[in-house]
């Protein structure tokens, strides 16, 4: 099998929508996602070995393409701090090292993170 990162993963939890924001997933109303770790249980969580335990106001995601040296991701954290339907945006990106090999699964990351709209 070629490397590769894991496979796409959708937000995680759906903070669209108002719903840590005294919605749904804010029983407690404190504009905080309430804890669920069966949210994490899935493999690309599983294989990034993340998971949230305490309430949180971001929702995260994975996206992945490619393998070996044509393989790329973006990590991304949203969240709607001041629940006005407005997202901040946080990003991470990797990719697959031009020497990756079989025997190497050799990767690269960008030298810094992207923000947008950091205190929204």
């Amino acid at each position: 099998m070629q490397c590769r990162f894991p496979s796409t993963q959708a937000i995680t939890p759906d903070v669209t929508a108002k719903k840590c924001c005294g919605g749904a997933l804010d029983t407690d109303k404190d504009d905080r996602c309430d804890v669920d770790t069966s949210r994490w249980d899935t493999p690309q969580w599983s294989a990034l070995n993340f998971q949230m335990n305490d309430q949180h106001y971001f929702g995260y995601s994975f996206v992945s393409t490619g393998a070996l040296a044509a393989a790329r991701y973006t990590a991304r954290a949203n969240a709607d701090l001041d629940c006005d339907t407005v997202h901040s945006t946080f990003e991470r990106y990797g990719y697959g090292s031009p020497d990756a090999s079989f025997g190497d699964c050799s990767m690269n990351q960008a030298s810094a993170i992207y923000m947008n709209l950091e205190t929204e």
